[in-house]
Parts: structure tokens; C-alpha cells; sequence
């Protein structure tokens, strides 16, 4: 449990440095914990590289190389990640072969799988795996790899070569950002490549991605927007990244947080 309120709060550093410099006395008042607690935060995040220590507080030094911690990027935007994921996983029919990508939201579509009576599954997930080992309905492929602790996934050159191989009615797909311009790009170069191949290998694409992935520009590219068949989110994206859509004949589900609505423009 305790593990679970540090990571909880150092999500929450996170996402206010996304807003700028903060300070260890409002932080902590934000979090409300003690102005040491937060000092011992800072420091050992400090030490991760997620941010960098200044007189009475901190600043980011998040890049476009950056990965925030799984068991941290788990523990945000909870209720939008459930909702987007609950949709998404309408959109599987009965014997269909999906592509599960990495990552949280992507995750938290397996919570919804009840009315599947059959399907084949492919991932590069572990964490997808190991929560539908037990649903007899459900084969799981794994590709060939080597596991990486931390995120679960599968990574390497013979996951790379693995699932080219592989064939696919639907994608699901994370991304680490989304811009008008850039399209779809991601932190990690092999992470941006496994996404790559996804895509190419599959006949509809669909992205999953909360409010806070719009408007950025991460390291590397994914693919274009005109790539993906279906986007869905939470709010509807500012009217550039809408325009985009649109002109890419994307269709996008914006999701209720708090009801079954979706709005599909």
C-alpha cells in the first residue's frame, strides 16, 4: 500500500511540472504530505531523471526520450483511461484476431472482455497476457522476445522480426503523443518500431489515447494519421488536431467519464 500512495503522489508531481516549475511547500500542499516527504520525492526522482532539483523546488527535465514508469503512468487519469478503454473493447466482435499493444489503457481493455466468446489475441504485452491466461475463449499468441521487467513488454530484435509473421483483423494502439503535423510518435525507438509493424500488419487500426497525449511531439514517429482508422478519447482535441482528423478521414469516439455516451464525429 505504500508503494501505491508514492507512486499515486509522484504521478502527481508529474503532472505539475507538465504545467511548469513547482515548489516544495505548494506541492505538498497539493498532495497533502509533509514538505520533507516531498523533499525525499524530489530528490529520489531527481536521481531517476524525471526532474531536476532548484532553490525550494523543482523543474522538469522531461524529453522527448522520457519514459515515465509504468507503475506511475498506471495510476493517471484513471477514470478516462477505463472509459476509453470500456469503448474500445465494444469494438471487438466474436472471432475476430486483434492486436493488443503495450501500456495502461491498453491494459485496462482486458477488464471488458466479457461478451467475447471467441477471439485470438496477439501481444507484446506480458501484463495482457498474464490478466487472460485463465479465459479459455481467449488464444494468446506471444511473438518471440526478451521481457522487459519494468513495462512487461516484449522487446528485441526477434520480437521485431516475430511479428511480421503475424496478421491481424484490428490494432489497439497506444502512443506516447499526438500532433497535427507529426502525427502519431512515441519515446522509445524499438516501442515506436513494434507500433509500426502493428499497424502494417493489421486491417483497422485503432488508437487509444487520453486528452493529455494531444498537442506533443515525442522522439520518434509512429505513423501519420492517415494511417489510423479510429481514435478514441476522452475530449474532443483542440481544433487543429480535429481539423487533422478530419482531413485524415479518421474517425474519432470521444467517451463519457461519467456515462455509456459516445460521441463519434
Amino acid at each position: 500500500m505504500d508503494n501505491l500512495f508514492v507512486n499515486n503522489r509522484r504521478a502527481l508531481i508529474l503532472e505539475q511540472l507538465m504545467k511548469g516549475s513547482v515548489t516544495v511547500a505548494d506541492m505538498a500542499k497539493i498532495a497533502d504530505v509533509s514538505e520533507i516527504t516531498i523533499r525525499r520525492d524530489f530528490d529520489e526522482m531527481e536521481k531517476q531523471g524525471y526532474l531536476k532539483r532548484v532553490h525550494g523546488g523543482a523543474v522538469s527535465v522531461n524529453g522527448r526520450t522520457t519514459v515515465v514508469p509504468y507503475a506511475i503512468r498506471q495510476l493517471k487519469n484513471q477514470a478516462e483511461k477505463c472509459a476509453i478503454a470500456r469503448h474500445a473493447a465494444t469494438l471487438i466482435s466474436n472471432g475476430d484476431s486483434i492486436a493488443l499493444d503495450t501500456g495502461t489503457t491498453i491494459l485496462n481493455m482486458t477488464d471488458y472482455f466479457n461478451h467475447i466468446e471467441t477471439l485470438t489475441l496477439l501481444t507484446t504485452s506480458f501484463f495482457v497476457a498474464a490478466k487472460l491466461i485463465n479465459n479459455s475463449k481467449i488464444r494468446i499468441v506471444l511473438p518471440e522476445g526478451v521481457l522487459e521487467g519494468g513495462e512487461g513488454a516484449l522487446v528485441g530484435e526477434t520480437v521485431v522480426k516475430s511479428l511480421q509473421d503475424y496478421f491481424v483483423d484490428k490494432c489497439f494502439i497506444g502512443v506516447g503523443a499526438i500532433d497535427a503535423a507529426a502525427g502519431l510518435t512515441e519515446h522509445g525507438l524499438q516501442d515506436a518500431q513494434i507500433k509500426k509493424i502493428l499497424i502494417s500488419r493489421s486491417r483497422e487500426t485503432i488508437l487509444l489515447a487520453d486528452s493529455s497525449k494531444f498537442n506533443k511531439i515525442a522522439f520518434k514517429q509512429v505513423s501519420s494519421l492517415e494511417q489510423i482508422n479510429k481514435i478514441i478519447t476522452d475530449k474532443i482535441p483542440s481544433p487543429d488536431i480535429c481539423d487533422a482528423i478530419k482531413n485524415a478521414n479518421v474517425e474519432l469516439h470521444i467517451v463519457s467519464t461519467t456515462t455509456d455516451k459516445v460521441q463519434i464525429i
